[in-house]
């Protein structure tokens, strides 16, 4: 991921005075990945609605993934969880 250093004061801010690195490093990674998807977005990478019902899984699973700009990339766990 890149970021301006004018993002990254900004993203400073935003944060309270006593923060844990694992808060930051969640808060970076939820970042990157909604400026992914927003560059997906502009560059014409999205699943039409219709074909995201029809590829939605039976019983109302949400299990998979159905947008294309994250396929292959696992489900969502917090860095919290990553080092237990």
């Amino acid at each position: 991921m890149h970021i301006t250093k004018a993002k990254l004061e900004n993203f400073l801010e935003s944060l309270p005075e006593q923060v844990d690195t694992k808060e930051v490093m969640y808060r970076l990674y939820l970042l990157e990945k909604i400026e992914a998807g927003e560059a997906d977005i502009w560059e014409g990478r999205t699943v039409p609605h219709e074909e995201a019902v029809r590829i939605r899984p039976p019983s109302g699973r949400k299990d998979r993934c159905v947008s294309r700009a994250f396929a292959g990339i696992p489900r969502f766990r917090p860095p919290f969880m990553w080092y237990r």
